[in-house]
């Protein structure tokens, strides 16, 4: 999973606590990590799930938002690997 993000995302990731593990795992803290609905700018995931214990997760408004390099570049790549619709 580490080589489908950008070693510039992996760099940034200096608050992470749990030393990347959803690179090795895909889970945080050994649990799932937070389901992104939507990104809205760089680094900002909107998400499904309620913040987690994560330093990257974070109340912004009525919305829980993880602005964590690597789980953006994660949500990118998996939903630009999914089939889009023909024009």
């Amino acid at each position: 999973m580490e080589n489908q993000v950008p070693q510039s995302a992996i760099e940034a990731a200096t608050k992470c606590a749990y030393d990347l593990e959803c690179l090795r795992t895909g889970k945080c803290a050994g649990k799932s990590p937070c389901l992104p609905k939507y990104s809205e700018g760089e680094n900002v995931l909107y998400l499904t799930t309620g913040p987690t214990e994560c330093p990257y997760c974070e109340r912004f408004g009525k919305s829980d938002v993880c602005t964590c390099p690597v789980h953006y570049a994660l949500f990118h790549n998996a939903f630009h690997a999914q089939p889009q619709p023909e024009s």
